[in-house]
Formats: C-alpha cells, structure tokens, sequence
C-alpha cells in the first residue's frame, strides 16, 4: 500500500506540473501534439483537436510533448511551434509547472490546516490553536536501540506524560527502561523493553535514540487556513532553497556527500508511508513539501530541467540571437544523462541504508 501511495502521489504532482505547463502553452497559442498520464509504451490514446491524449504504461508522473519543444528535431519554424513564440511566452510556459507546483502547495498545506495538522505544543503560529496535545515519539535514530526495539516517528508514549518526565525515566534506567506506546493507526498499546546505551545522546547518560515533544493538532478555519497556507508554501521554499544551496556548496567542498545526503524514490516512498500513518493531514502536507521540492530543483539552471532552458532564453536575450539548436539539444540530452546517472546513485544509496 505504501507503493501504491507513493505512485499516487508522484503521478498527481508530476501531472499537475505538466498541467501548468499544458495550460499556459494553449494560452499562447503553442500546438500541444500530446499529454501523457505515464510514459510510454501506450496503453490507450484519443485525439481532441490538434492534441493527441494518451496514458502509458508506466505510471510515474506524465508528459507534454509541444512542436517546437525538442530542438533536434523539426518543425522549429511550423505555425504553433514554441520556437517561434516570443522570449517571454517561451519563459511563461516553462515557469508554468514550477507555478503549479507551488499552487498545489499552498492548497495542500491550507487543507491540511482545515483538517488538522500535528503541530509541537508552542510552536503553532499566531491565530492557530494546539489542542489534545500527546506526548509523541517525533524521532528515531538509525541504529539506536529504539529503531532495534520497532519505536517509529508518530507512537504515542503511554507511560509518560511530559518530555521531561520521558527523559528522567531512561536516564535513572539501570539494565532495561520499558516504555508504552500506541502506534498510529493502532486501537491497541503496546509495551516495548529497551536497554538504553550510555553515551548515545550525551557522554555518560543513557539513552535510547529518539526525540520525543508533546504534539496536537493544529487547525485553522477557511480563511485562516488560506492565509496561513500560504505563509507555510513561503517559509518552505526558503528553507529548500537555502538547503539545496548549503547541499551544493559542500559538495563541491568535499564536506558532503549527494548520494548519502538525498534521499531517492525508495527513500521517498517510506517517508510518505509514515506520513500516511501519522493522519491524513501530515500526509498532505507533506506531499506539499514534496510539490515545493520538485518546483525548486526544476528552477535549478541545469540542461534539461525548466531552470537550464530559461537560462538559455536569458543568454539568446543577452546576446540578441537564438542558439544553434543542434548545441541546445545536445546540452539538453546531457543534463538529462546527468540526471538519470544522480537518481540511479541515489536509488543505491536508497538500497543501502534499506538493507
């Protein structure tokens, strides 16, 4: 179920991508030749006007194929090629998808505020109100006796009512500490013995590896919900921005490594099974985290992503003149080969940490 999930979601926000981009692209008068829900091989296709409407086989995401897209191939002078529209409309189908992306956000994240949306005890913004607090397992750390034990981000602690009172327990443990949770989703509590590690937070306490604070729900009227929705989308892409920024930079120091620092699509697809298993609102906020995610690295100006194909209208706008298109399609199919070798690396990463 969590594959199926993870399908869902993927396709749903690759698709409202392509839709962005779909819609400005008919605005402009630009002849769309097909929209595809998966990629190829095609499964079944109808024609409406001048676009041909497909779903393939393979399940992730989808595509718009426009005329004039693909500058290694031709058509680039045709009536409705986006060749030969003008810098700016070029540049406003690009940023389209980007635009969805954050659209999708913000309603995502709005509704997750109307349906509650697990939030720390005096942290909520001004306006919203914490209720029901709980006192949560927000944290495991790989490989601490905790993740040995089956404690998972989102278990309820029975048996303690405070994270102070939490903390105090398994520091005066002196063999094992047994803690009662109930897992999300579970009628059920459970009792779990953990022999905590000394050392393992702080040098000479025990501990088991797990943050703990009181969590409730945080939720917000229509308006209020809009509003604040909004902010989030705002705060978000700061903070992705700012960690992609940090990520490249210390990569290119040699004080990171990218395939241990990313997180691929076996990755993502555990991440948003737990966030299904927290409730409904988590998940769709996290999927909004997701949306905002795929919007910024689209911006990053690399061929083959939106990014790299605006800077290449920026450079034709710079320089007065378009670029051979036999180059621009060569960058293009290298950006994408790029690509491609990044997620393959990052897929093993996935698999290593997985086993």
């Amino acid at each position: 179920m969590t594959i199926v999930l993870f399908i869902i979601v993927l396709t749903f926000l690759i698709l409202v991508h392509e839709l962005g981009h779909f819609w400005v692209a008919k605005r402009a008068g630009v002849r769309v030749e097909e929209f595809g829900i998966g990629f190829p091989p095609r499964l079944w296709g109808l024609k409406r006007g001048e676009t041909f409407y497909s779903i393939n086989l393979i399940p992730f995401g989808g595509f718009v194929k426009m005329l004039g897209e693909n500058t290694l191939e031709g058509g680039l002078a045709d009536e409705g090629s986006l060749a030969t529209k003008s810098r700016l409309a070029q540049a406003g189908v690009l940023v389209a998808g980007v635009v969805a992306n954050f659209l999708i956000a913000w309603f995502l994240l709005s509704a997750a505020l109307m349906i509650g949306l697990p939030a720390a005890v005096g942290t909520a913004p001004a306006g919203l109100e914490v209720t029901d607090p709980i006192l949560m397992i927000t944290s495991v750390q790989g490989g601490s006796p905790a993740e040995t034990a089956g404690l998972k981000p989102g278990d309820e602690v029975i048996s303690a009512a405070t994270p102070d009172e939490f903390v105090t327990g398994i520091a005066a443990a002196r063999d094992t500490v047994t803690i009662t949770v109930r897992s999300a989703g579970e009628e059920g509590i459970r009792e779990v013995i953990i022999r905590p590690k000394v050392g393992l937070i702080a040098e000479g306490v025990p501990g088991i590896g797990v943050g703990v604070d009181l969590v409730g729900m945080a939720k917000a009227g229509p308006l209020a919900a809009l509003w604040q929705g909004l902010l989030f989308t705002l705060r978000l892409v700061g903070l992705i921005v700012t960690g992609f920024f940090t990520l490249i930079k210390e990569a290119v120091l040699g004080e990171a490594n990218m395939v241990k620092s990313l997180v691929g699509p076996i990755g993502l697809a555990g991440l948003v099974g737990d966030a299904q298993m927290i409730g409904l609102g988590y998940l769709l906020a996290f999927v909004a985290f997701i949306s905002v995610n795929l919007a910024v690295l689209n911006l990053i100006p690399f061929p083959a992503l939106d990014g790299g194909r605006l800077l290449i209208l920026a450079i034709e706008g710079i320089i007065g003149k378009t670029l051979p298109a036999k180059l621009v399609g060569y960058l293009n199919l290298i950006g994408f080969v790029l690509l491609i070798s990044l997620m393959l690396a990052v897929t093993y990463g996935d698999l290593i940490r997985l086993f």
